[in-house]
C-alpha cells in the first residue's frame, strides 16, 4: 500500500504539467480512463493473479487525486467562502477510508471484492457527467472577474478576444516559468513541511498495528475499523478549518496579506494537532492512543487543506497551480521512500521499544515548524505579493500592443489607399486641352 502512494505522489507532476497546459476537461477524462481501467483489472484480478490488485489500486489512487485537484476550482465560485468549499472538499477525499471499512463489512457477507469496486465505477458515472456538463474546458479562474459566465454577445469591446487570445497564449508559458516560485523560501520550507508531515502520517498508518501489539492487543481488526471510524470526523473537521481560513470576509475585502494571515492560522492548528499526535504516541495507554487516531485524522485534512489553500493564494499565479502543486506532492512522494528503512528498524532493532522510533517523528514534527515560521517571516517583512496585480498590468500592455498594432496598420491601409489612389490617377489617360493645340 505505501508503494501505491508514493508512486501516485510521484505521478502528480506530469498531471499538474498536463493539467495547466491542457485545461480541466481533459485532465478528467483521463481520470475516467484510469479509473475505468483500474476497475476492469480489479474484475480480472483473482487468486491465480493476485499481482492485478497493484495497478488496479494505483490507477484508482491517482484517478482519485486527479478528482480532487480538478474539483478545488469549483470553490472560486463561491466568494467569501472559497476556502471553505476547498476544506470541505479535502474532507471529502481524506473519509474515503470510510469506503474501505464499508468494503471489509460487505466482505463477511459473502460479498466478492470485484462487486465493491463494479459499484465504486459506477459512483464515478455523475462525475464524468460533472465534467462533460458543467466544469469548464480550461479552468475557473481566480479572482473571479465580474463578467464571468456572460456570453460572448454581450462583450461590448469587439476586441476583447483578440485581448483573450494574446493573453491566453502567454499564459500557458513553458515548465521553467515555475523555477523563479519554486526557488524561493517560501515554497521550498512548504515542501520540507509537506514531506516531513506526509512522512509521520504514513509511518503512523504503516505501524498502527504494532501499535497495539506492544499495547497486549492481539485482535487488531476490530481497532482498525475504530481507527477507520475516525477518519469520517474529517468532514466536520474540514468545514471548521475552513471557517478559520474564512473568518472576516463578510466584514472587511480582505486583501492577499490579511488571506496569506488567515491561512498561516490554520498552517498553525495543524502543527499544534501534528505535535499532539506524537506527544500522545509516545505513552504506552490505549485511551491516548484513541486520541491519537483521531488527531491523525484531524492532521490528515488540516494538512492537504492548507496545502491547498496556501497554493491558490493569489501570492502564486493560477496559471501554475498545477504544475506547483505536482512538484510539491511529488517531493514529498520521494521523502516517503525513507519509511522503509524506518520500517526495518521497527521491524528488527527497535521493534522491542517503539519509543524510539516515535522519538524520531517527534523530532521531524518540530523541524516541520520550519513552515509556519517562514509564512509569519513573510507576512511580517512584506514579501506576500499579489500575482494578479502582475497579470493586469501584462495584459494591459498586451492591450497597448494591440491597440497600436492597430493603429500601426489602419495607417499602414490609409497609406496603401492613398498610393493606390495616385498610381491609378497617374495610370489614367491624359484629356487634351485647348492649350496643348
Amino acid at each position: 500500500m505505501s508503494l501505491i502512494v508514493i508512486i501516485r505522489n510521484i505521478l502528480m507532476f506530469p498531471l499538474g504539467v498536463f493539467l495547466d497546459r491542457y485545461g480541466t476537461s481533459r485532465t478528467r477524462l483521463i481520470s475516467m480512463c484510469l479509473i475505468a481501467l483500474g476497475s476492469l483489472t480489479m474484475l480480472f484480478s483473482s487468486n491465480v493473479h493476485p499481482w492485478l490488485i497493484f495497478p488496479a489500486l494505483l490507477m484508482i489512487g491517482v484517478s482519485g487525486m486527479i478528482v480532487l485537484i480538478t474539483d478545488l476550482q469549483v470553490a472560486n465560485l463561491f466568494g467569501a467562502r472559497r476556502l471553505t468549499v476547498m476544506s470541505i472538499l479535502v474532507g471529502s477525499s481524506q473519509s474515503g477510508g470510510l469506503v474501505i471499512l464499508f468494503m471489509k463489512l460487505t466482505r463477511e457477507t459473502d460479498v466478492t471484492l470485484q462487486t465493491s469496486f463494479m459499484f465504486i465505477s459506477i459512483g464515478f458515472v455523475p462525475v464524468l457527467i460533472s465534467t462533460i456538463a458543467m466544469l469548464p474546458r480550461s479552468r475557473i479562474p481566480w479572482p473571479l472577474p465580474a463578467n464571468y459566465g456572460k456570453s460572448k454577445g454581450m462583450e461590448s469591446d469587439p476586441k476583447a478576444w483578440r485581448r483573450r487570445i494574446s493573453v491566453g497564449a502567454k499564459r500557458k508559458g513553458d515548465i521553467t516559468d515555475i523555477l523563479p516560485f519554486i526557488r524561493t523560501k517560501l515554497f521550498l520550507f512548504m515542501i520540507i513541511w509537506l514531506s516531513l508531515l506526509s512522512f509521520k502520517s504514513l509511518a503512523f498508518d504503516l505501524n498502527i498495528d504494532v501499535h497495539l501489539e506492544k499495547l497486549g492487543i492481539v485482535e487488531t481488526e476490530q481497532y482498525l475499523s475504530m481507527f477507520a471510524m475516525c477518519m469520517l470526523l474529517c468532514l466536520p473537521l474540514s468545514f471548521m478549518i475552513g471557517i478559520l481560513m474564512d473568518c472576516h470576509s463578510n466584514r472587511v475585502q480582505q486583501n492577499h496579506v490579511q488571506q496569506m494571515r488567515n491561512i498561516l492560522n490554520a498552517i498553525c492548528v495543524n502543527y499544534i494537532i501534528s505535535l499532539a499526535s506524537s506527544v500522545t504516541s509516545l505513552f504506552p495507554s490505549f485511551g491516548l492512543q484513541t486520541i491519537a487516531y483521531i488527531l491523525v485524522a484531524a492532521e490528515k485534512v488540516t494538512l492537504y487543506a492548507t496545502l491547498f489553500a496556501f497554493l491558490t493564494h493569489v501570492h502564486f499565479p493560477a496559471e501554475h497551480f498545477g504544475k506547483l502543486t505536482g512538484v510539491a506532492i511529488s517531493v514529498s512522494g520521494v521523502v516517503l521512500v525513507f519509511q522503509y528503512p524506518l520500517r526495518i528498524l521497527v521491524n528488527s532493532g527497535l521493534s522491542t521499544n517503539m519509543f524510539y522510533t516515535k522519538i524520531i517523528l517527534l523530532v521531524l514534527i518540530l523541524i516541520s515548524g520550519c513552515h509556519p515560521v517562514s509564512v509569519w517571516y513573510h507576512i511580517r517583512t512584506g514579501q506576500i505579493h499579489n500575482q494578479t496585480e502582475y497579470n493586469e498590468n501584462d495584459k494591459a500592455v498586451n492591450m497597448v500592443m494591440i491597440d497600436k498594432g492597430d493603429s500601426e496598420e489602419q495607417a499602414t491601409n490609409m497609406n496603401a489607399v492613398a498610393t493606390s489612389g495616385a498610381e491609378s490617377d497617374s495610370a489614367k489617360p491624359k484629356c487634351l486641352q485647348i492649350t496643348d493645340l
